[in-house]
């Protein structure tokens, strides 16, 4: 598991990661010290008994945030010609010049509508 962190004022930017070595830690740590213990308690206590610099990695890093993906406010919104609807900060594809959203454009919606009265 990893995160980045980004001070949208400065561009500074880190990222914070398991070190891999860790989760050989952890499972021992879970099977010597905690058997008794679930899973989730086991893990959680193992993971805050690891000194922080061993268990995890730090790095600077530069990350390209595009001013659409800021948070805040939309940029933009279009309605998609297929369907109708909002696409907001630029994420409209265009199609023989009309604004389509991403699941009209490559025709695979991540839904599918059932045709009953709600």
């Amino acid at each position: 598991m990893a995160a980045t962190f980004v001070n949208s004022g400065t561009g500074r930017a880190v990222r914070v990661s398991i070190r891999p070595e860790s989760n050989q830690k952890i499972a021992e740590m879970k099977q010597c010290r905690m058997p008794e213990k679930d899973e989730k308690s086991a893990t959680i206590e193992a993971l805050t008994a690891i000194p922080e610099k061993e268990l995890l990695m730090t790095r600077q890093v530069r990350v390209s945030i595009r001013p659409q993906d800021l948070p805040g406010e939309s940029l933009n919104s279009t309605i998609c010609t297929s369907c109708g609807e909002t696409v907001r900060d630029m994420r409209e594809i265009y199609r023989e010049g009309k604004a389509l959203c991403r699941p009209c454009a490559e025709n695979k919606a991540y839904y599918e509508e059932i045709k009953e009265n709600l």
